[in-house]
């Protein structure tokens, strides 16, 4: 079992255990709604499958929801409040989690706190979601928390004191983006560059990004680069740097 499946092992188990010790009697199921990523799924599935064959929790068995459910766009508001709707009309389901990002968290979270649904917050980081409401609860930290973590480490662990950010233009990324900022200026480094992006990189996102890179490298490499991006965008712009020729850290 991998790290993550593990740590969702133990959510479940805590929450659940929890959960019914209010119930009498004891469901024959229960339903936990699963609104992640598809990238997700496999860890959520092996914690789940090792819960069950080990009985379940206090001999109730766990059965997962969503991971089947397909949208045209999961990251729209529309869809989200959809995908929140069927959440809350599914039989036995006693918790949601998720969802994989801070824009679609808060959006689906009024919905979520209006209905009563327990909403658990696994990975989304922004700081408003802290005071939601009483049925939204995060097991992760904060951008407040990352952002000026990460930029003590950068300034006064690793010595850099010249960064350039590339961040999506989200409430993930704008959040942390501006906190690390914030902590790096405070210590004394500099932001040399900050340039916020779509999520799919367009074309012209792509040149925005490829142009700042070559004109850094005209005016002085900065000492590291802080990629606050999806998967996808971060791996072009890893390319993109080390294409340049830039010898910064990333």
């Amino acid at each position: 079992m991998n790290l993550q499946s593990t740590r969702l092992s133990l959510l479940f188990g805590v929450m659940l255990a929890v959960l019914l010790s209010g119930c009498s009697p004891k469901p024959d199921k229960v339903v936990i709604g699963v609104a992640l990523s598809e990238q997700n799924h496999e860890a959520v599935r092996l914690a789940v499958d090792e819960i069950n064959r080990a009985g379940g929790i206090e001999g109730v068995p766990l059965e997962l929801a969503g991971m089947d459910w397909r949208f045209r766009d999961a990251g729209q508001a529309s869809e989200i409040l959809q995908w929140a709707e069927r959440f809350a009309n599914t039989p036995d389901l006693v918790a949601v989690i998720g969802h994989s990002d801070s824009a679609s968290t808060l959006s689906g979270a009024a919905f979520y706190n209006q209905h009563r649904v327990p909403q658990i917050v696994t990975i989304a980081t922004s700081p408003a979601i802290t005071n939601v409401g009483n049925w939204t609860y995060r097991l992760c930290l904060s951008d407040a928390k990352q952002g000026p973590a990460l930029a003590r480490y950068a300034v006064e662990k690793w010595g850099k004191r010249r960064i350039a950010t590339f961040y999506v233009n989200d409430d993930y990324g704008r959040g942390v983006a501006q906190m690390f900022e914030q902590e790096v200026r405070r210590l004394g480094g500099a932001i040399v560059s900050s340039v916020m992006h779509r999520n799919l990189l367009r074309p012209e996102d792509q040149q925005l990004i490829r142009s700042t890179i070559e004109r850094l490298n005209g005016e002085g490499q900065p000492q590291l680069f802080a990629l606050f991006q999806r998967e996808e965008a971060a791996n072009w712009t890893i390319e993109e740097i080390r294409r340049s020729g830039s010898k910064a850290e990333i």
